[in-house]
């Protein structure tokens, strides 16, 4: 279905009940959507898996300038994959993980390494 919304600017899937086997799909489908700047994502149940995958893709979403994985259930692996990610993602402006499975010492080790995320 995401190839047909190709246009799709702003995407806001809050509350879904999103977990990571179904976000795998979803976010491999993003890369078709050029023109998304912004992707909310809050309050779901993605996991490593999920922020993993999402990762692989960032790369190909080239308008992407706001990212909110706030309220799931990603911990440090996931977060990690994310952060790696933004080194070649330079459009990105934000992408918010508070609320997430990840310790104040990695939250702080994050920070320094990439002042883009948000906890």
């Amino acid at each position: 279905m995401l190839p047909r919304l190709k246009h799709l600017r702003n995407l806001d899937l809050k509350l879904c009940g999103i977990l990571d086997n179904i976000f795998k799909t979803l976010a491999h489908g993003f890369r078709s959507c050029q023109h998304l700047e912004e992707i909310i994502l809050s309050w779901n149940s993605i996991g490593d898996e999920g922020a993993c995958a999402l990762a692989t893709e960032l790369n190909h979403m080239r308008k992407l300038r706001i990212l909110d994985l706030e309220k799931n259930q990603i911990t440090k692996q996931g977060a990690e994959s994310v952060t790696q990610a933004l080194i070649s993602c330079l459009r990105i402006q934000v992408v918010r993980l508070w609320g997430n499975k990840i310790s104040k010492d990695d939250e702080e080790r994050l920070l320094e390494q990439e002042p883009r995320i948000t906890f």
